[in-house]
Protein backbone atom coordinates (compact mmCIF):
# COMPACT_ATOMS: atom_id res chain seq x y z
CA UNK A 1 0.00 0.00 0.00
CA UNK A 2 1.40 3.37 -0.91
CA UNK A 3 2.05 5.91 1.81
CA UNK A 4 -0.52 8.36 0.31
CA UNK A 5 -3.31 5.76 0.44
CA UNK A 6 -2.30 4.75 3.96
CA UNK A 7 -2.31 8.40 5.05
CA UNK A 8 -5.84 8.98 3.61
CA UNK A 9 -7.14 5.80 5.27
CA UNK A 10 -5.77 6.89 8.65
CA UNK A 11 -7.32 10.36 8.32
CA UNK A 12 -10.70 8.85 7.41
CA UNK A 13 -10.49 6.38 10.29
CA UNK A 14 -9.64 9.16 12.75
CA UNK A 15 -12.54 11.28 11.49
CA UNK A 16 -15.04 8.42 11.87
CA UNK A 17 -13.72 7.54 15.33
CA UNK A 18 -14.09 11.14 16.53
CA UNK A 19 -17.78 11.51 15.57
CA UNK A 20 -19.21 10.14 18.85
CA UNK A 21 -16.94 12.44 20.88
CA UNK A 22 -17.77 15.60 18.95
CA UNK A 23 -21.51 15.15 19.55
CA UNK A 24 -20.91 14.76 23.31
CA UNK A 25 -19.30 18.19 23.39
CA UNK A 26 -22.56 19.84 22.37
CA UNK A 27 -24.71 20.19 25.47
CA UNK A 28 -28.46 20.13 25.11
CA UNK A 29 -30.05 23.56 25.53
CA UNK A 30 -31.62 24.12 28.94
CA UNK A 31 -35.27 23.13 29.25
CA UNK A 32 -37.55 26.18 29.14
CA UNK A 33 -40.26 26.68 31.72
CA UNK A 34 -43.93 26.40 30.75
CA UNK A 35 -45.44 29.82 30.17
CA UNK A 36 -48.53 31.58 31.46
CA UNK A 37 -49.70 34.09 28.86
CA UNK A 38 -52.05 36.86 30.00
CA UNK A 39 -53.68 39.55 27.84
CA UNK A 40 -55.33 42.63 29.33
CA UNK A 41 -56.88 45.79 27.90
CA UNK A 42 -56.31 49.34 29.09
CA UNK A 43 -58.48 52.22 27.89
CA UNK A 44 -57.48 55.86 28.11
CA UNK A 45 -60.34 58.04 26.83
CA UNK A 46 -61.22 56.42 23.51
CA UNK A 47 -57.79 54.86 22.93
CA UNK A 48 -57.22 51.14 23.49
CA UNK A 49 -53.90 49.67 24.69
CA UNK A 50 -53.03 45.98 24.84
CA UNK A 51 -50.78 44.50 27.52
CA UNK A 52 -49.17 41.08 27.24
CA UNK A 53 -47.75 39.56 30.40
CA UNK A 54 -45.62 36.42 30.23
CA UNK A 55 -44.56 34.46 33.29
CA UNK A 56 -43.97 30.97 34.61
CA UNK A 57 -44.95 29.64 38.02
CA UNK A 58 -41.67 30.98 39.43
CA UNK A 59 -40.86 34.21 37.57
CA UNK A 60 -41.68 36.83 34.95
CA UNK A 61 -40.23 36.46 31.47
CA UNK A 62 -37.00 38.49 31.34
CA UNK A 63 -36.93 38.72 27.54
CA UNK A 64 -38.51 37.57 24.29
CA UNK A 65 -40.79 39.14 21.73
CA UNK A 66 -44.56 39.45 21.33
CA UNK A 67 -46.66 39.79 18.20
CA UNK A 68 -50.19 41.00 18.89
CA UNK A 69 -52.97 39.72 16.63
CA UNK A 70 -56.60 40.66 16.02
CA UNK A 71 -59.42 38.62 14.56
CA UNK A 72 -60.55 39.77 11.12
CA UNK A 73 -63.47 38.58 9.00
CA UNK A 74 -62.40 36.82 5.81
CA UNK A 75 -62.95 38.59 2.49
CA UNK A 76 -62.97 42.11 3.96
CA UNK A 77 -60.45 44.70 2.72
CA UNK A 78 -57.63 45.32 5.24
CA UNK A 79 -58.45 49.00 5.79
CA UNK A 80 -62.20 48.47 6.26
CA UNK A 81 -63.30 49.16 9.85
CA UNK A 82 -65.82 46.29 9.56
CA UNK A 83 -62.92 43.83 9.32
CA UNK A 84 -62.60 43.49 13.10
CA UNK A 85 -64.34 40.42 14.48
CA UNK A 86 -64.84 38.70 17.83
CA UNK A 87 -62.51 35.81 18.62
CA UNK A 88 -65.40 33.39 17.99
CA UNK A 89 -65.13 34.23 14.26
CA UNK A 90 -61.54 33.01 14.24
CA UNK A 91 -62.59 29.90 16.18
CA UNK A 92 -65.37 28.98 13.71
CA UNK A 93 -63.37 29.79 10.55
CA UNK A 94 -65.30 32.88 9.41
CA UNK A 95 -62.32 34.97 10.51
CA UNK A 96 -58.57 34.68 10.71
CA UNK A 97 -55.86 36.02 12.97
CA UNK A 98 -53.87 38.92 11.51
CA UNK A 99 -50.72 40.47 12.94
CA UNK A 100 -51.29 43.89 14.40
CA UNK A 101 -47.72 45.14 14.02
CA UNK A 102 -44.07 44.16 14.20
CA UNK A 103 -42.44 42.28 17.05
CA UNK A 104 -42.41 44.06 20.41
CA UNK A 105 -39.67 43.35 22.93
CA UNK A 106 -40.73 42.00 26.30
CA UNK A 107 -39.60 44.15 29.23
CA UNK A 108 -37.69 42.62 32.15
CA UNK A 109 -40.95 42.45 34.17
CA UNK A 110 -42.58 40.18 31.56
CA UNK A 111 -44.73 42.91 29.96
CA UNK A 112 -45.12 44.12 26.38
CA UNK A 113 -47.47 46.94 25.37
CA UNK A 114 -48.95 48.20 22.14
CA UNK A 115 -51.33 51.02 21.30
CA UNK A 116 -54.22 49.68 19.26
CA UNK A 117 -55.66 53.14 18.73
CA UNK A 118 -59.02 54.84 18.86
CA UNK A 119 -61.93 52.39 18.98
CA UNK A 120 -64.93 54.62 18.27
CA UNK A 121 -67.73 52.78 16.47
CA UNK A 122 -66.40 49.35 17.37
CA UNK A 123 -68.11 47.22 19.98
CA UNK A 124 -66.16 43.94 20.09
CA UNK A 125 -62.74 42.86 18.80
CA UNK A 126 -60.93 39.58 19.39
CA UNK A 127 -57.24 39.70 20.28
CA UNK A 128 -54.44 37.33 21.19
CA UNK A 129 -50.64 37.37 21.02
CA UNK A 130 -47.80 35.00 20.30
CA UNK A 131 -44.66 34.92 22.42
CA UNK A 132 -41.28 33.66 21.21
CA UNK A 133 -37.51 34.02 21.51
CA UNK A 134 -37.49 33.89 25.29
CA UNK A 135 -34.40 32.53 27.02
CA UNK A 136 -36.28 31.14 30.05
CA UNK A 137 -39.95 30.66 29.17
CA UNK A 138 -41.24 28.50 26.31
CA UNK A 139 -42.86 30.03 23.25
CA UNK A 140 -46.64 30.06 23.20
CA UNK A 141 -49.87 31.80 22.26
CA UNK A 142 -52.25 33.49 24.67
CA UNK A 143 -55.88 32.47 24.87
CA UNK A 144 -58.08 34.71 22.71
CA UNK A 145 -59.73 37.59 24.56
CA UNK A 146 -62.51 39.85 23.35
CA UNK A 147 -62.38 43.54 24.05
CA UNK A 148 -65.98 44.64 24.54
CA UNK A 149 -67.12 48.24 24.68
CA UNK A 150 -68.72 48.90 28.04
Amino acid sequence: MSSAIFKHCMIALAAVASIPYSSELRAAPPEKEAGIYDLTFLVDGSELFLRAHIESVSRDAPDGVVVFQYCSYRGVPPNDITQFAPSSACADGSGRWRNLNARIDVEANGDAFVTFGIVEGLSIIGFRYSYSRGSVIASGVSDPEDWVRT
